[in-house]
């Protein structure tokens, strides 16, 4: 390694010349001979982006380098991440250096990446991501031009991010653990120190926890970890996306990154009574095959943020929810996703949360298991749904809160894409005719709810208007019938002050006589 330090001496990346095998079951560097040498080019941004100039597993990177180019993006299983890793090193001026000497041996097998690979589109998306964020859109066009994904410079931009697809078994980055709770966060420390403690704090001790910095900045993140001590050592993995990646794509991440017989989305702003894994995994243990997962009863905490501290201002059952019913499920989100632990075989039957949805994204997945399978309830308040007092806004707002408006935009962007699916016959969900028309009856249903909910609030008015009046009239009555009262006695009591008078010259019988 001497030559390797003294590399790194002058650079944050070393990367060597590579031997090339083709599917060799055991390599002896010493007596085999490569039927190919790779040399990496120099890191020439502009030849990046039509070939990997750069090199690939072939590398050593500094911890800083690594840390300030954000470290690989989650695309679990697509291939160009070393790619896309050093043109975005590139990008940002770290420097590296080329150790002339062919030190790694690379063997391409039938089934590697290189040839398993899902499209060669999908695997050049990945890596011009890495110049998306400092390319005006027109230059972004070229570049896509150049790669071959476009074929007119005017072509609309695909979105930088892949959307999600079907998954693949996790790889073991993490010990198993029955259950694995996904937590989805980003720059809100405050509360994901809370949600931390309440999976330590769970009387059920077979559980990893993956969190998932969707974009946020990670070292808040690290030293709550690192603040649980001994309680997570071995059961704790931090996915730290460099970008935001949107909330089911997070999911995503957490769940291909770990491995489990169970599955729970824990939000960094909710919390769980010690006792849900308990509760939700000896029920799932004694349940037939046909119930994919178990909900609980939620309690909703509306709270805000004072100078870091979380104030409680009010809480109550979020729905006395008896059975999940698959056409009440059609009109709106029936629970949160606290609330529910399911099998990770549901995800091979129905795949995985929709990444193209910035939000509705759990009514989405909890409605495709629905189609496929039972979900029990237990009806105990086991879950905490915090909410942020009305107003709150920015990283500690919810998007059930402050984003009234973008989920009633994309409830509808949802339905109308189901109900297409569901017209043009099976859609790329599965959807049948029969999903659509369910759809659109509980579109119905809403438009219709909406409606009485309005004349009910109507005639609540009307009600109090009414009311008001009749208060005001018998107030008048009474103050009438007061004064009616004081007028009486007033002729009363005159009337006893006046005394009989006799008329002038009429005298007695008496005085007659």
């Amino acid at each position: 390694m001497t030559k390797a330090d003294a590399a790194l001496a002058k650079a944050n990346e070393l990367l060597v010349r590579f031997g090339l095998f083709d599917g060799t079951d055991l390599i002896d560097p010493a007596a085999d001979v490569p039927g190919h040498i790779g040399v990496p080019l120099l890191p020439d941004v502009a030849a990046g982006v039509l070939t990997n100039c750069f090199g690939d597993a072939n590398m050593l990177i500094t911890r800083a380098a690594f840390d300030k180019i954000g470290g690989f993006t989650e695309d679990y299983g697509r291939g160009h991440e070393d790619w896309e890793l050093l043109a975005r090193a590139a990008v940002l001026g770290i420097p590296h250096e080329l150790l002339n000497r062919a030190c790694f041996w690379y063997r391409v097998a039938a089934n590697s990446m290189l040839r398993g690979r899902e499209t060669e589109v999908v695997d050049l998306q990945r890596n011009i991501r890495a110049y998306r964020r400092d390319l005006p859109d027109g230059m972004y066009r070229l570049v896509q031009l150049a790669q071959g994904l476009v074929h007119k410079p005017d072509t609309t931009v695909p979105p930088p991010h892949l959307a999600a697809r079907a998954m693949r078994d996790g790889a073991g980055r993490l010990a198993f653990g029955r259950v694995a709770v996904i937590m989805r966060t980003r720059n809100r420390p405050v509360l994901l120190r809370r949600a931390i403690e309440s999976v330590v704090n769970q009387t059920y001790s077979d559980w990893v926890l993956v969190i998932v910095n969707d974009g946020g900045d990670p070292e808040p993140v690290r030293r709550l970890i690192a603040a649980q001590g001994p309680a997570l050592d071995g059961r704790i993995l931090l996915v730290n996306n460099p970008v935001s990646t949107g909330m089911e794509n997070a999911s995503n991440a957490g769940i291909t990154n770990s491995a489990s017989e169970f599955v729970v989305v824990h939000d960094d702003d909710d919390a769980w009574d010690p006792r849900f894994l308990e509760r939700c995994v000896n029920h799932l243990d004694s349940a037939s095959v046909e119930v994919g997962g178990v909900i609980t009863h939620a309690t909703v905490v509306v709270e805000e943020i004072q100078n870091d501290a979380v104030i409680e201002r009010d809480r109550f059952l979020f729905s006395d929810i008896r059975v999940v019913d698959l056409a009440k499920l059609s009109v709106e989100n029936q629970f949160p996703p606290i609330t529910f632990l399911f099998r990770r075989s549901v995800m091979k039957a129905i795949g995985q949360f929709d990444g193209k949805l910035p939000v509705l994204g759990d009514w989405d997945f909890h409605f495709r298991v629905a189609k496929r399978f039972q979900i029990d309830v237990l009806c105990e308040p086991l879950a905490f749904y915090h909410h942020r007092v009305q107003g709150t806004s920015g990283d500690y707002g919810n998007t059930v809160v402050a984003a009234r408006e973008q989920h009633r935009t994309q409830r509808a962007l949802f339905v109308n894409a189901h109900m297409r699916e569901a017209l043009n016959g099976a859609g790329t969900n599965g959807a049948t005719f029969k999903d659509g028309e369910l759809l659109y009856f509980g579109e119905l249903h809403r438009d219709v709810t909406d409606r009485l909910q309005e004349m009910k609030t109507h005639m609540a008015r009307l009600e109090k208007l009414l009311n008001d009046r009749a208060s005001q009239m018998l107030h008048m009555e009474d103050l009438m019938s007061k004064r009616l009262d004081r007028l009486e006695n007033a002729i009363a009591e005159r009337a006893s002050q006046l005394k009989p008078v006799e008329g002038p010259g009429k005298q007695s019988r008496n005085e007659r006589r």
